[in-house]
């Protein structure tokens, strides 16, 4: 049993909760303060058994000089829920605070789901914490491939079928219906979002100043982007989101979000219609990729070309935001690979050469791990900022 602990012990352990093997120096810029202040709090830590301080194994030693130790909290591990919902699946995981997945499960979820259905899942996947050895999860994190403002909800100014691929009850905010009813806090974010989070933690793009994270389906594209480390929204939400910038000026199609000669009339489901004539009407992106995997020429050609015309507005993304790294997930590497080709080839050809000096375009580290991870750094930053009052 801890003792009774100042407020700034409280600060420190749970920064050490949500960031396990965080060394003393670490916690030191995290909290603001000297590492002479944070060594007290420390020590109190470890004397009440709350904190224990672990040396590196030899192979997660880097550098040279002495390897410094990483702090762990005592008992189960700290976890978080993750519920990446859309493109008709459900992938439902229970992770902990350093990036491991303990549990987790990917169902189909064809058509829309009621709140009800979604509480169901939810609940049943927070129940899976006790199995597996963690305590019970400190928030649940949802990702949806939609424009999505904190505490507003789905993009209002969506035509009805555009918000139907989600469900209605999306339209406002419903973090707080759910964590009412499930105890806990929940966040709800746009799932390419949570996965340029996830890639700029511990994926391809770890580390970089400024990252740009692109995800095609067979629903559409997304993008999200990462300026050291955190998350760039914008003012309400909607930065990055790459699927409504304006591609053809010609077009006379009214894109669900209102626009005209959006790039998601584009790539997406009208990009699979080119493959109905020789592949069959009930071509699906699965089957795309299926067949790009095997090398099939015309769906290869067909997502290079898309990786073309998505790379000419990334062009003038990455000359304005001047990313370090541009991340491409296609759905499977090597649908990756073929998507990035077409980025590539239009962004050398459509940005200045000081632009493409700085710039790496790579394809996922991470794949459909990227938004569960992405969900971890989510969590812990809102978490952390709750446990200091701000």
């Amino acid at each position: 049993m801890v003792g009774r602990l100042t407020k700034s012990a409280r600060n420190a352990l749970a920064h050490i909760r949500l960031t396990p093997g965080v060394t003393r120096h670490e916690l030191a810029q995290r909290l603001g303060v000297s590492v002479t202040t944070v060594n007290p709090l420390v020590s109190r830590l470890i004397d009440e058994r709350a904190v224990s301080e672990v040396l590196p194994t030899k192979s997660e030693r880097s550098g040279v000089g002495r390897p410094r130790a990483g702090l762990i909290a005592s008992g189960p591990r700290e976890t978080i829920a993750a519920l990446i919902w859309g493109h008709g699946v459900l992938d439902c995981s229970i992770v902990d605070f350093d990036d491991t997945i303990l549990w987790r499960q990917r169902s189909e979820a064809a058509g829309v789901l009621t709140q009800e259905e979604l509480l169901d899942v939810a609940r049943a996947t927070l129940s899976v914490a006790a199995q597996v050895d963690a305590r019970p999860p400190a928030a649940l994190v949802i990702g949806l491939p939609a424009p999505f403002e904190s505490a507003v909800g789905l993009d209002d100014a969506s035509e009805p079928r555009h918000r139907s691929a989600q469900a209605p009850w999306f339209n406002r905010d419903a973090s707080g219906i759910f964590a009412e009813k499930l105890g806990l806090p929940v966040f709800v974010e746009n799932d390419a979002n949570l996965g340029a989070l996830g890639e700029s933690a511990s994926g391809a793009a770890a580390g970089e100043l400024a990252v740009i994270y692109v995800k095609l389906t067979g629903h559409g594209i997304g993008s999200g982007m990462t300026v050291n480390g955190q998350l760039f929204e914008g003012s309400h939400g909607f930065a990055g989101e790459i699927a409504h910038v304006r591609v053809d000026d010609n077009s006379q199609v009214i894109c669900a979000c209102g626009s005209r000669g959006c790039l998601e009339e584009k790539i997406g489901p009208n990009m699979l219609r080119q493959l109905h004539a020789n592949y069959g009407s009930d071509i699906t992106y699965d089957g795309l990729l299926a067949m790009v995997e095997s090398g099939t020429p015309g769906p290869t050609r067909l997502l290079q070309d898309a990786g073309r015309v998505a790379g000419r507005a990334l062009a003038d993304m990455c000359t304005f935001f001047n990313p370090g790294v541009l991340v491409i997930d296609a759905g499977t590497p090597a649908a990756s690979q073929v998507l990035l080709a077409g980025v590539r080839e239009q962004v050398q050809q459509s940005t200045p050469p000081f632009v493409q000096r700085g710039l790496r375009m790579v394809a996922t580290d991470l794949g459909a791990d990227a938004p569960v991870f992405g969900s971890v750094q989510y969590a812990r930053r809102v978490l952390l900022a709750t446990a200091q009052g701000r």
